[in-house]
């Protein structure tokens, strides 16, 4: 696909995981299918869930659909499919977005401009206080070539130029947190520009099933957050992990029945 920028046009991929979300995507597709159904989309999904995305493949022709087998379920596994896929497309931008993200065609072409303009590693803006912080988007706000961006470290929906993201693979053992990893194998390489576009707004529901990592989940986060530790132990350096020991003991804490009265129990 081509997006218009400042000075022309420039060709995109764009790639989106699934698993099981076939009944998500047909739920947003009024909102998405123009943004979706476009030449160089590139959507994986596993293999034994093909059938489950009958619907949603007939309703978007232009995209180019990959399966793959991930019994595991790994995310390294899928991104790592994406990515090679998007290489081979020899875009100039890729833009990376999950199946439940929502967002608008100016949105993307936000997000595509402000890559285009400023170089680096460049993420949307989700409308909550933690990706949105309008204090600090005053305070840091650049502009360049008619688009604004702040360097802040973003996720979900996000954008890197070919140059970066062809010389990078995924481990496809990698459990979870592949957009962290991606982002430190980013720094361990010199590139320390990270931005938000405050004008590329999405949305994302959270808290629903499926999901390429979905399986194992607090497994999968120790493993994940292991592997960072382990692989970009120079990159991260010395520091003392911040564990949340009150929320882990909260959560371990035996259930307690109490018996309120003949046929009724409490926990």
């Amino acid at each position: 696909m081509k997006e218009v920028v400042h000075d022309g046009t420039v060709r995109v991929a764009h790639l989106i995981p699934s698993r099981g979300r076939a009944h998500l995507m047909l739920k947003n597709m009024g909102k998405m299918r123009d943004v979706w159904n476009r030449p160089g989309t590139f959507i994986a999904i596993d293999r034994r869930e093909v059938g489950d995305y009958r619907e949603v493949v007939d309703a978007l022709p232009k995209v180019e659909w990959i399966s793959y087998d991930n019994p595991g379920a790994y995310v390294g596994y899928a991104l790592e499919t994406l990515r090679q896929a998007g290489v081979q497309y020899d875009p100039d931008i890729h833009v990376m977005s999950d199946d439940n993200c929502v967002f608008t065609a100016e949105a993307f072409n936000n997000l595509v401009r402000v890559t285009h303009a400023f170089g680096g590693h460049v993420g949307g803006a989700h409308p909550t206080a933690a990706f949105f912080d309008k204090s600090r988007m005053r305070r840091l706000m650049e502009e360049k070539h008619g688009v604004r961006s702040f360097r802040k470290m973003t996720w979900i929906l996000r954008a890197i130029s070919n140059e970066w993201y062809s010389k990078f693979k995924y481990p496809i053992d990698l459990p979870c947190y592949a957009d962290r990893y991606f982002s430190m194998w980013l720094i361990s390489k010199g590139m320390l520009n990270f931005r938000c576009a405050p004008d590329a707004h999405f949305t994302k529901t959270r808290m629903i099933e499926g999901g390429i990592g979905a399986k194992d989940t607090r497994t999968r986060s120790a493993l994940g957050l292991a592997r960072l530790c382990t692989d970009f132990a120079g990159t991260m350096g010395p520091h003392e992990a911040r564990i949340p020991w009150e929320l882990i003991i909260q959560r371990n804490q035996p259930k307690i029945r109490i018996r309120l009265g003949k046929g009724r129990r409490s926990n």
